[in-house]
């Protein structure tokens, strides 16, 4: 017979994710407790003609370990008994249990558990009058459908046990259901499970929310699945009622809903943190370069999103409004463009200096699982670019510069970004932010930048682009709910001013890829040669304080445009309130 199913869950219904992303907290080192065992034989009721092992287990609360799971909504507490019996010495058999438990618990709780032994079992132990009993109780938390058995031990009992005839089982607790508030998107519709529990517990819905719609999708073994939709631009929240019955006994369930408002995050490097800008929006000069490079770890010093200023020391930090207000980098331009910028809307999370490494099994992963927990419904990021670019720039890498042509020079530069791991610690980040079963994901490719500093050609600079952001681009198209959830983003063409290309520079009678949208301090270096054409601006789309790598408030502006095109082209954003 079927192990009867004790269960609670709150959940948003999803393809399970292929397993544990990130580190989950340690759980509590108590095991839980066999309090008491019966082994009963009713004569009526549930149970007639078998024998049923009553075990009461007392289970300890792991709500704070499921905090740190890569998604607590999709986070289980499971319960496992395993009884061994035996009856005058000769072996009965081995029969198991798995119980789904409450995972909002404040402190330990009981659950009853039923045991019901087939009938050539049930017939061996009337006769025997009394089993001797081996008992396991065991609880591990599941995330994706895998166990993690980190600091939970095992409770145990071994015990003798006479058989009691009874006129019937003890009556059954009345189903008990979580309490905890349930989370659906802005303007879309969401998949959410309500399972409480008891004992053949049926769920239906006895009054429809006061303000959205819900459709029962399926209702069977204590558990309810229904999609929920708010009303176009509604925020806030709703409520519905479910009955809950079984075993003769029945509970009217309310569960709360709360509509989110539409929330964008960004996560990853400098350019997403908006570098070569402070918190209050200035810029910052070329004699503040050497206290702004990224200390290790990086604390994202010199950042348009954080406190820490020129030469801080302090631990990585971000603003209170995350740079929203002074719209340097490009999320932050984008949310002021589209109107999300309400409490809680908007949190640019990128830390300059920060590499694929760091977001996938670093030291901030475990901002990474903050954001997945908050169920974003729309995460921007670049990430990629470090540690290449000091590399290139400053370290080992410029060997590279003296690769004699471009097969030369993509496979030098191909074989410091597969040290790095780029492609699979960027499908790491990425595949963790889709746990949040609602979000919606893009990723920039990088711009074209021609430090002025710099020992490469600009030819050889644009190859090392090219291939960095095509591996960026393989990653990208690499992870499951490409297309659907996670998509791409390129900004338009930085040109450089130089050939080739079919722009004709006025009447200078010469064509290059387009006037210079490079930083001023490069187009006055490449100005003063007179052996190659150039044509200049004063369109400075790089800053100059960091020698022309980072974009500046009109280059980050380019970036802000091409999320607005993605975000049209896919309908990532609907109508707000």
């Amino acid at each position: 017979m079927r192990a009867l199913r004790l269960a609670l869950s709150l959940t948003a219904l999803v393809t399970a994710a292929a397993g544990l992303a990130g580190p989950i907290a340690a759980a509590p080192t108590v095991a839980p407790r066999i309090q008491d065992v019966q082994v009963v034989a009713p004569r009526g009721g549930f149970g007639h003609g078998h024998v049923v092992l009553l075990v009461d287990v007392r289970y300890v609360p792991v709500l704070a370990a499921l905090r740190d799971a890569p998604d607590p909504a999709r986070s289980d507490d499971v319960g496992r008994i395993r009884a061994v019996v035996r009856a005058r010495g000769a072996a009965v058999g081995t029969f198991q249990d798995t119980d789904q438990l409450i995972r909002d618990a404040a402190r330990p709780f009981r659950v009853t558990d039923r045991i019901v032994l087939p009938a050539r079992a049930s017939g061996m132990a009337r006769a025997a009058r009394r089993l001797t009993l081996t008992l396991s109780a065991s609880q591990s938390i599941e995330v994706g459908g895998r166990r993690d058995l980190r600091g939970l031990g095992v409770g145990r009992m071994t015990t003798g046990e006479r058989v009691r005839a009874v006129r019937a089982l003890p009556r059954p607790a009345r189903p008990r259901c979580e309490q905890g508030t349930l989370r659906a998107s802005y303007g879309r519709t969401t998949r959410l499970a309500v399972v409480c529990m008891g004992e053949d517990v049926r769920i239906h819905v006895a009054r429809g929310p006061r303000h959205g719609r819900v459709t029962v999708l399926s209702s069977d073994e204590g558990r309810v699945v229904f999609s929920y939709r708010a009303p176009g631009r509604y925020v806030g929240d709703d409520r519905l009622v479910l009955r809950a019955s079984g075993a003769g006994s029945s509970i009217l369930k309310p569960v709360r809903i709360r509509v989110q408002p539409f929330e964008l995050r960004a996560l990853g490097d400098s350019v997403t943190a908006g570098f070569g800008y402070l918190e209050n929006g200035s810029p910052w000069g070329l004699l503040s370069l050497p206290s702004c490079i990224p200390p290790t770890p990086p604390n994202n010093r010199c950042s348009s999103n954080s406190p820490n200023g020129i030469g801080s020391v302090n631990p990585v930090g971000w603003s209170p409004d995350f740079g929203l207000g002074n719209q340097v980098s490009w999320p932050a331009q984008f949310a002021h463009t589209q109107g999300i910028t309400g409490p809680g809307q908007y949190e640019n999370w990128a830390v300059s200096g920060s590499t694929p490494t760091d977001w996938a099994s670093g030291y901030l992963n475990s901002t990474l699982q903050g954001i997945v927990a908050d169920e974003p419904d729309l995460v921007v990021l670049t990430l990629g670019a470090n540690p290449l670019l000091d590399t290139f720039l400053f370290g080992e890498g410029l060997e590279c510069a003296i690769s004699l042509d471009d097969n030369q020079l993509r496979a030098c530069v191909q074989s410091f970004v597969d040290q790095v791991r780029l492609v699979p610690n960027i499908q790491s980040v990425l595949s963790q932010l889709l746990q949040s079963p609602n979000t919606r994901v893009v990723e920039s490719q990088y711009h074209l930048a021609i430090p002025s500093a710099a020992l490469y050609s600009t030819h050889q600079l644009e190859v090392m682009f090219d291939l960095i952001n095509g591996d960026i681009v393989q990653a990208v198209q690499g992870v499951q709910g490409y297309g659907t959830r996670l998509f791409l983003m390129r900004p338009p063409r930085f040109d450089v001013g130089r050939g080739p290309g079919d722009f004709l520079c006025d009447a200078k009678g010469f064509t290059v890829d387009g006037p210079s949208k490079q930083s001023e301090a490069t187009q006055t270096e490449f100005a003063l040669n007179p052996f190659i054409d150039f044509c200049g601006s004063t369109d400075y789309w790089i800053i100059s304080a960091d020698t022309g790598i980072h974009p500046s408030v009109a280059g980050y502006a380019q970036f802000a445009g091409a999320l607005e095109a993605v975000v049209q082209a896919h309908h990532l954003l609907p109508p707000l309130p």
